[in-house]
């Protein structure tokens, strides 16, 4: 089960607002707002390989920073679960290095669970991570992980009802698992699952995309061309310009299969 990890416009708006406030009450030296001013900026260009490994390198250096506070650590190893999950899938050469990479991701994920169990960013990433290294190990580790990365969404889900990602990677690995016995697919689950997130955010592209799959699959294919339409059509705030690229041309060659 293959998925983007994305993050928030609410997220980063809200990131940048925190590191000001506490620059202003001395909560964090001006130097570390600094730094993480400037490592978000090249986070958004990460689609620039050279661009990506100065973003990589930035928040490492930040994570050994012990004048972080567990917020901005938190942020910091989001932000490496996302560059290194970008990496895997559009820069690394051959399948060892992609298992390195997103060997990398799982890791850092897996530190956002621990400094912050109740929070269900962690526990969404990790799961992704786990399907990214399931999958470019092979067949058997996917099914294998089908239910790990199950639990992980599910309670990304309870800490969050209106987790939109952790719901649309919920509808992508129920509809892409093999059904019972011997996975946990499930085409109705799948379909439940981006039916709420398309009510929390029906602009969302990666939804979109989901639920033109569902639809397709229970025989709506108009209306599964239609939702990929959209997804060409809808105007995208720049900080989520790198994750539209992917979702449009993935809408693109949908509609070519299916005839759009």
């Amino acid at each position: 089960m293959m998925s983007k990890i994305r993050m928030t416009t609410a997220f980063v708006v809200s990131v940048l607002a925190v590191l000001g406030c506490m620059a202003l009450t001395g909560q964090v030296s001006a130097s570390v707002e600094d730094d993480l001013i400037a490592a978000e900026q090249l986070f958004h260009g990460r689609d620039e390989e050279a661009t990506l490994e100065k973003a990589i390198a930035a928040y490492m250096a930040l994570i050994e920073n012990a004048e972080l506070t567990d917020d901005q650590l938190y942020v910091c190893l989001q932000n490496l679960v996302l560059l290194h999950d970008f990496k895997g899938v559009n820069f690394c050469e051959g399948r060892d290095e992609e298992m390195a990479v997103f060997e990398t991701a799982q890791a850092y994920a897996e530190r956002m669970v621990q400094i912050a169990p109740d929070r269900p960013d962690g526990h969404y990433l990790l799961a992704v991570a786990m399907g990214r290294v399931a999958r470019t190990r092979g067949i058997l580790q996917s099914l294998f992980m089908a239910k790990p990365m199950r639990d992980g969404l599910e309670k990304a889900v309870q800490l969050d009802p209106n987790h939109v990602d952790a719901l649309r990677v919920l509808s992508m690995l129920y509809n892409e698992a093999p059904g019972w016995p011997v996975s946990i697919g499930n085409k109705q689950k799948a379909l439940e699952y981006v039916e709420r997130a398309y009510e929390l955010d029906p602009e969302d592209l990666g939804v979109l995309v989901q639920l033109a799959r569902m639809r397709k699959h229970f025989g709506k294919n108009e209306e599964a061309k239609a939702l990929l339409r959209r997804v060409l059509e809808i105007e995208v705030p720049q900080e989520k310009r790198v994750d539209s690229i992917e979702e449009r041309r993935e809408a693109e060659q949908l509609l070519s299969d299916w005839g759009g």
